[in-house]
């Protein structure tokens, strides 16, 4: 989750470059979280593998006159003043670098590369588009020899002059040339003036030394604790460290250094960095003979782990500001370290999924050469890593972005229909649809349409083309991240692929994410009998009806009657049923993911003009709260509210209850203990009778768009609760949007990168009139627009104002649509920012409260 919600991925987060940083409470988390082993021989080792590789380069190093003269100077510094020996720590660690570099290359050129260690524990790292805003005392990054030689010439110098005189103070290191940024980090250090027994602000760093290298297997990293030194490596495959060290002993420097350039001579050279710009980080990636501009994106997935990394593609020439915050995004690639037991990788699974026909709605993906390199693990708490890089050829946006209940139900119904194609027609099992895994508003490269080479599988009826009869339309939701699926075949009951139950914990299924058989959840006394009206109304929606289900013959509606009559006999005798935590995953889970996914969307959801947050204590709130500290085996609140989904018209915004009636009609079939009646209903069951109630609520919206509701996509309603301040404390993100210059052109893209970085505000042009979705600025500060562009409305007196679902949905269809920018043609910065919105979704963060109050105060539609 983003660390830092006050920045966007492309603006450097705002802090003073002389105010410490102490250990936060995450730092502390990394401390229990991340399990180091203790290698006897780590040393030992290092020296041994040197030796193998370069036989005598260790003595030499051991010999050097300027190694002696550094390492004498450092071991004079008193253990216990911390800052005074940053200096001559990093002189040391520098002459051991160059004596490494001369010995192993004597014809190495000025340009060549080599580790350059720095300190900059008085200010902030830059490139940091993760916004962990950290000082580590040392930093290591890889420069020229060149640089290397310059740094040291002056630093000899002035610590020669800074140790002879009588003084306590710090010692300050020579000016450092440029090249301080996270993302070009290949190791870090830090220091402790007391023997600390917390390695949380260490291993924090080291985490997120790897997060920003997707070039790096591992990172290397030490800690000095009063007068003592540990050497550490972290890799995806868990975190090990040396014993401690005297830190007067050589040798454990000398390991550390070789370490840093074994790192960098294996790093993945189909990356590279080029010099970042103050105002976003580019990559470059070559992949099967294609060099692909690429702006990362935050990612949520921690190291030791899958360590993901993902970046948009961004059109060339990628040193074009507007590539990426003027131009349309053109893919997206991600690189993480999977399980090395596992049979298939997400790429597998796309090939299959893809075989012959591009599957609609399903995230498409280009073909990339795999190097295969295992990562051991370095303890039970870890598993073996493989690397793999993917490369797709699809974008989509969060369900935040669907701007209104009639296209939210389109995107769930397209997602029920492509995952049931997904499994039943190309054998593949999704098994962790959740919010993150659905989107809307789907793109493809052109070069993947038939005029590329590849057709599109024919038959598979998406809801436009149910509705209008088009087979020309297209879905409007896209499946991604198939991390987690498994090769599944119909009425075998087993999914095969993973050896662990797989899912988001507060979209899983209840019966999946019971902990225990003693832990199953006892089935309520429902009943299902109102369905079958409501089941076989449908059928009368005519040529509507037989697009969508065209090899209906009636078994569907048969097998209902016979579980209808066992359910109801059930009822009548109080029959006991309980959950199987044993059962497989089956198809029917992944739908009541959908289901919660759906139910989220809803409660969350705010119709536009309406106010953001609920009542105190509400129980809207208390739900939400709920659901976000969801974990496996902790079911009660998610199982009361299947088993009596009434309850739902209490948590919906009203001007949204009418839709409760659709979600209890699902709750009521996803609660029958499907396991008991296996053996009478097909596989695809739960898909038909979810699909068949969509339909019929999405054919009455489309028919009569009085009944429809229009979504804020800027903001969800606020969880407010008195007990649990995370939801209502987090910081402000009253920024200007970083893509916000896209709508007036790159010629205003200058002046607004200043009001960004806060430099030469006055300089800001007035973006009010110029919205692109929605975002703006104005003299340095945002003003996050309501979708229907008011840009006149007055925000020095915000009053909170409340008109009918009607007035609002009114101002709504008569103002420019939140979607008026087509998806196709939105910019990787555009699609970032999407993603920081939908986070509020989440209670990670909020709006800053001039943007929320600028929001809240615009005028209805008269």
């Amino acid at each position: 989750m983003p660390e830092g919600v006050n920045s966007t991925p492309y603006r450097p987060t705002q802090y003073s470059n002389h105010v410490g940083m102490r250990a936060g409470p995450k730092q502390a988390d990394c401390d229990e979280e991340i399990v180091a082993y203790v290698e006897d021989a780590y040393i030992a080792n290092v020296k041994s593998d040197l030796e193998l590789s370069h036989a005598g380069l260790w003595d030499a190093i051991v010999a050097s006159d300027d190694v002696k003269a550094a390492h004498g100077g450092f071991r004079g510094i008193a253990v216990d003043n911390e800052k005074r020996h940053y200096f001559p720590a990093t002189v040391l660690l520098n002459e051991i670098s160059l004596a490494y570099a001369t010995n192993t290359n004597p014809s190495t050129s000025p340009d060549d590369r080599v580790v350059l260690y720095l300190s900059p524990s008085d200010h902030l790292l830059t490139g940091d588009y993760l916004c962990i805003r950290s000082k580590p005392d040392f930093f290591a990054t890889v420069a020229t020899r060149n640089e290397l030689e310059a740094w040291l010439a002056a630093a000899r110098v002035k610590l020669t002059t800074a140790l002879s005189q009588d003084n306590k103070g710090p010692l300050q290191a020579p000016d450092s040339p440029p090249l301080q940024a996270w993302p070009q980090g290949i190791g870090a250090g830090e220091g402790k003036p007391r023997d600390s027994k917390s390695a949380g602000q260490f291993k924090y760093y080291m985490a997120a030394l790897k997060r920003y290298r997707p070039d790096l297997d591992t990172v290397h990293g030490f800690q000095i604790n009063r007068g003592q030194v540990y050497l550490s490596t972290m890799s995806p495959g868990g975190l090990v460290t040396s014993e401690k060290e005297d830190r007067s002993v050589l040798s454990a420097w000398i390991a550390h250094i070789a370490l840093l350039y074994q790192a960098d001579s294996k790093r993945d050279t189909r990356f590279s960095l080029p010099t970042p710009t103050p105002h976003f980080t580019r990559y470059t990636a070559t992949l099967s003979g294609k060099s692909l501009s690429l702006a990362p994106i935050y990612v949520s997935s921690r190291c030791p782990g899958r360590c993901t990394w993902a970046a948009f593609e961004v059109p060339n020439p990628a040193d074009d500001p507007t590539s990426y915050a003027g131009k349309p995004s053109t893919g997206f690639l991600k690189t993480s370290y999977q399980d090395a037991s596992k049979k298939k990788k997400e790429t597998q699974y796309l090939d299959i999924a893809h075989e012959g026909t591009w599957l609609p709605g399903l995230v498409r993906h280009w073909p990339v050469s795999q190097v295969r390199r295992v990562i051991p693990e370095t303890g039970q708490e870890y598993i073996k890593r493989e690397k793999e890089i993917i490369h797709l050829a699809s974008l989509g946006d969060p369900l935040s972005r669907c701007t209104s209940a009639l296209h939210l139900l389109k995107v769930i119904y397209d997602a029920i229909e492509t995952h049931f194609r997904l499994y039943r027609d190309r054998r593949v099992l999704h098994r962790d649809l959740s919010w993150f895994n659905i989107l809307c508003n789907p793109w493809h490269d052109p070069k993947t349409t038939p005029e590329g080479g590849k057709s599109v599988q024919e038959g598979v009826p998406c809801i436009e083309q149910i509705l209008t009869g088009d087979v020309a339309k297209e879905p409007c939701a896209l499946l991604v991240d198939l991390d987690h699926s498994a090769e599944y075949k119909c009425g075998e009951r087993i999914a095969t692929g993973a050896r662990v139950r797989t899912g988001t914990p507060m979209f899983m299924a209840c019966e999946l994410s019971s902990s225990s058989r003693d832990a199953a959840l006892d089935y309520p006394r429902s009943s299902i009998v109102h369905l079958e009206s409501q089941l076989e109304a449908v059928e009368n929606l005519g040529d509507v009806f037989r697009r969508a289900f065209p090899d209906d013959d009636g078994t569907f509606m048969k097998q209902f009657r016979l579980v209808l009559e066992a359910e109801e006999q059930r009822r009548k005798t109080n029959g006991k049923a309980f959950t199987n935590p044993k059962t497989p995953h089956l198809p029917r889970h992944d739908v009541e993911s959908v289901f919660w996914v759906l139910v989220w969307c809803f409660a969350r959801a705010c119709p536009v003009g309406a106010p953001f947050e609920d009542a105190r204590n509400g129980e809207f709130s208390n739900w939400a709260h709920n659901m976000l500290k969801h974990t496996i085996g902790n079911e009660s609140a998610r199982w009361t509210l299947l088993g009596s989904a009434q309850i739902l018209k209490t948590i919906l915004h009203p001007d949204l209850a009418s839709f409760s009636e659709l979600l209890e009609d699902i709750a009521a079939y996803l609660i029958v203990p499907w396991d008991l009646y296996h053996d009478i209903v097909d596989d695809d069951h739960v898909h038909i009778a979810i699909r068949r109630l969509l339909l019929a609520q999405i054919h009455a919206l489309n028919n009569n768009p009085t009944l429809d509701v229009k979504l804020n996509t800027l903001q969800p309603r606020v969880i407010n609760l008195r007990s649990h301040t995370d939801y209502v404390s987090q910081p402000s993100r009253d920024y200007v949007s970083p893509w916000a210059s896209a709508a007036t052109g790159p010629s205003s893209l200058a002046s607004t990168m200043a009001v960004q970085t806060g430099s030469e505000a006055s300089a800001a042009p007035d973006l009010t009139k110029s919205v692109h979705h929605g975002s703006g600025a104005s003299a340095g500060r945002s003003k996050r627009s309501a979708p229907d562009d008011d840009a006149s409305s007055s925000t020095s007196n915000p009053k909170k104002k409340t008109t009918s679902k009607k007035k609002r949905n009114a101002k709504a269809q008569d103002g420019p649509d939140a979607q008026s920018t087509p998806y196709s043609k939105l910019s990787a910065a555009a699609r970032c920012e999407n993603l920081w919105d939908s986070w509020l979704w989440f209670a990670i963060g909020r709006r800053g409260k001039a943007a929320a109050d600028e929001l809240e105060s615009r005028p209805s539609a008269a």
